[in-house]
């Protein structure tokens, strides 16, 4: 009896290991893909800036053109990376239906949501800021990116704040509980990232 419970019990755990295996390598892929497609854009875009140069009247444009692409870029690839963690967190979930609770689940769509916006969004902008035509569209303009920056920042917030109830005290019986402490290491990171830049753009 022992010895079908024990056979049965490795040949689930073998079936979740290929499973866990099968989706990290398919998030990975999903994740790569839109990676390089932004950066392919990024790329064609700072060649066209190159070709055709803005030239700005006051230092604190020049500064915002150069600084501001690459605080962008480094919240597109945060929120890449919590996109990828928080679906394949939420999808291991599903399968397992391992949740710790409801408002657990609750939180990992809210930070999808969250991440999704921002990567998008985010990404967008970074395209329009740097484009020589398309920068000179009221999107573009630094009145639309502070309204999304203070936007952002406020989902980024209580993502972060409703994910922070939800973390496990100890990570003893607690599934992918080292998982959830980096997902929220990374809103942690965002939230920090936008706070100084609502306050620049404001």
């Amino acid at each position: 009896m022992d010895t079908i419970y024990n056979s049965s019990m490795l040949a689930v755990s073998s079936e979740t290991s290929k499973f866990s295996s099968n989706l990290t390598s398919i998030v990975s892929f999903l994740a790569t893909i839109v990676g390089v497609f932004y950066f392919s854009m990024l790329l064609w875009v700072v060649n066209l800036f190159r070709m055709q140069p803005r030239v700005f009247k006051r230092d604190y444009s020049q500064h915002l053109q150069l600084y501001a692409p690459f605080v962008y870029i480094f919240i597109v690839i945060n929120s890449l990376v919590e996109t990828a963690c928080a679906s394949w967190l939420l999808v291991q979930h599903i399968h397992q239906q391992a949740y710790p609770d409801s408002p657990s689940r609750s939180a990992l769509q809210l930070i999808i949501f969250c991440s999704c916006w921002t990567l998008f969004t985010a990404g967008f902008l970074t395209i329009m800021f740097i484009h020589p035509t398309w920068s000179t569209h009221p999107v573009a303009s630094v009145g639309s990116q502070t309204i999304w920056v203070i936007v952002t920042l406020g989902v980024w917030v209580a993502g972060a704040t409703i994910l922070a109830c939800e973390l496990p005290a100890q990570c003893i019986s607690v599934a992918y509980c080292s998982q959830i402490r980096a997902l929220f290491a990374f809103s942690l990171l965002e939230t920090i990232v936008l706070t100084p830049c609502s306050r620049c753009s404001g």
